[in-house]
């Protein structure tokens, strides 16, 4: 019992450990996003100023130049959204991935697939991590319970072995009253002759 709590604490403390490491890198990907949304505001702000500039010279330019000029600035300031909502929605779905997987594992889901994405970085590291803490405890479950069966078919032989004896005790008991009762028998015929 002392291994197996033992065990239990060494997987609690990695699922600890791992947690931990979760909150750090949803902090740190919070403070790189948080980084990040000022430059894409300032590219947006810059995009305004842009465009305000080049429609004061799209005045001085035919209606072909200016329309070009809209669409690259469009585009450009497209581009850049697409782009940094698409970091946005890789981030999330990799942090929802493995705020799933953690649930999953503190609610003693041991069968939770727990599927990364094959990356190297911080989120396919983490989900490889989640899947070895998964494995050790079901591994330890399975263990718990092999254990819990070995000492249940212990507990059967043991009381099989009790009432077995007990019938063997019975049954000399059984053979010594008839021994008795013969006796007395032949004593009581013996003095009624």
């Amino acid at each position: 019992i002392k291994a197996l709590a033992e065990a239990y604490a060494t997987a609690f403390n990695k699922w600890a450990k791992t947690a931990d490491e979760f909150a750090e890198t949803q902090k740190m990907t919070s403070e790189a996003y948080a980084k990040l949304e000022p430059l894409i505001i300032a590219a947006s702000e810059r995009a305004d100023v842009l465009a305000k500039m080049l429609e004061e010279r799209s005045n001085k330019l035919s209606n072909d130049n200016f329309d070009r000029m809209i669409i690259i600035i469009t585009g450009s300031f497209l581009l850049s959204t697409l782009v940094s909502i698409l970091v946005w929605r890789f981030l999330t779905r990799a942090m929802s991935r493995v705020e799933s997987a953690v649930s999953s594992l503190a609610r003693g889901n041991l069968a939770y697939a727990i599927e990364g994405d094959g990356s190297r970085n911080e989120v396919g590291r983490m989900m490889a991590s989640l899947a070895t803490l998964r494995d050790t405890l079901a591994a330890s479950e399975r263990e718990r319970a092999e254990r819990k069966r070995a000492e249940e078919r212990a507990a059967l032989e043991g009381n099989q072995r009790r009432v077995d004896r007990l019938e063997q005790v019975i049954g000399s008991f059984e053979n010594n009253i008839g021994s008795v009762v013969e006796v007395v028998s032949t004593a009581s015929h013996q003095l009624n002759e």
